[in-house]
């Protein structure tokens, strides 16, 4: 372990993101349990000490304590354009124009429940907690369809604005992106990084909009609950942007990760929970306050 002074300065700076305690070989993700917002942050914090730019490309290859020490000691001192933080980036107006929601979007959305109405016994409770846009639905992801199980119920008015995000990989034929680009699905590019999915996202809230973020990230494969990612928090906290917490129960075992059809005639639950506020909030209690909310619901009767 080196003894100087740079290595000590941003040991200091890398255990204000982890409460582990921090040695020379630690992978960032796997042994101290960096996310993606807080690799960026951590970037930022590099970047107003030394005047050394980390970007996504340069975390990726650097994973490790040691390796990002030694790309800040070989790095320090050079003239480079200072990295901007993530509530900078977030608050930065980008040019971005938003999918029309076609005429035919609310129907596509009427014939698509009528089949899952078909395939299982759902129910929505709490409608009624949804306040006015802009707002960020909150749903814990328990199979590919949760996304039309949250919107499915939500009133025409508000159903027109809310947006979906997607991988490019999802859209490369045609007719694929042309029914995104009319159906309020913003397709990610190949490439893009955390910080452009922000300002993405940014941008659509900041024009009256809401948008649907899973906080897990991916489906469950095992019916609990996963660890919360805070992209939605730190949003809902810089923008002082509403979250609803949506809990998704029995999907799970209606349609879990890696089966190509449902079991038919299974019983789904929706419950739209009480809007939180963010002010007061850090974006970490946040997380905490809508993931817990979420968690009591899905423990209830169990």
């Amino acid at each position: 372990t080196p003894e100087d002074e740079l290595y000590k300065e941003f040991v200091s700076i890398v255990k204000r993101f982890t409460d582990k305690e921090v040695f020379f070989n630690d992978h960032i993700e796997i042994d101290l349990g960096f996310d993606s917002l807080d690799k960026i942050e951590l970037a930022g914090a590099v970047s107003s000490k030394w005047g050394v730019k980390l970007s996504e490309e340069d975390l990726s290859r650097n994973s490790t304590v040691e390796k990002l020490y030694n790309f800040i000691k070989e790095n320090e001192g050079k003239p480079v354009e200072k990295a901007t933080d993530l509530r900078s980036m977030i608050k930065e107006n980008v040019n971005l124009d938003l999918p029309k929601s076609a005429f035919y979007h609310r129907w596509i959305r009427f014939y698509l429940s009528v089949i899952v109405r078909f395939f299982f016994r759902i129910r929505h409770h709490g409608v009624n907690n949804i306040p006015k846009s802009p707002f960020i639905l909150a749903p814990n992801h328990q199979s590919f369809i949760d996304g039309l199980f949250v919107v499915m119920k939500l009133k025409p008015s508000e159903f027109k604005k809310v947006y979906f995000f997607a991988k490019e990989k999802h859209f490369k034929r045609g007719w694929k992106r042309y029914l995104a680009n009319r159906n309020n699905i913003i397709i990610m590019k190949d490439g893009e990084g955390v910080a452009d999915s922000l300002k993405k996202m940014a941008q659509v809230l900041k024009k009256g909009r809401s948008v649907i973020i899973f906080p897990e990230g991916t489906r469950t494969r095992d019916g609990m609950l996963n660890e919360f990612k805070q992209s939605f928090s730190l949003l809902a906290c810089e923008l002082n942007i509403p979250v609803v917490p949506v809990a998704i129960k029995g999907a799970y075992e209606a349609f879990p990760k890696g089966r190509k059809m449902p079991h038919p005639f299974k019983r789904v639950d929706v419950e739209y929970l009480p809007h939180i506020t963010p002010e007061g909030y850090t974006k970490d209690e946040l997380a905490y306050k809508v993931k817990r909310s979420i968690e009591r619901v899905l423990e209830r009767n169990q």
